[in-house]
């Protein structure tokens, strides 16, 4: 399993150990949003021993500025 982003305030962490067939895991994703403002769309990523062996998701959101 890996896992990466385009971008460096968008950074994945995955399992260290195996996910085995039937199993499932948490994949976090961690964003940095210092001089981020507005809508933000990310993409991460995924490669492992599946069928498609490659999966991307996409994460959604706005940064507003604190009052």
């Amino acid at each position: 399993l890996n896992a990466s982003s385009t971008c460096g305030c968008t950074v994945p962490i995955w399992p260290e150990k195996h996910i085995l067939p039937g199993n499932s895991d948490v994949i976090i994703v961690k964003f940095d949003a210092k001089n981020k403002e507005g809508a933000q769309k990310k993409e991460v990523t995924i490669f492992a021993n599946t069928f498609p062996n490659k999966n991307i998701i996409t994460i959604k959101g706005k940064v507003e500025k604190p009052n």
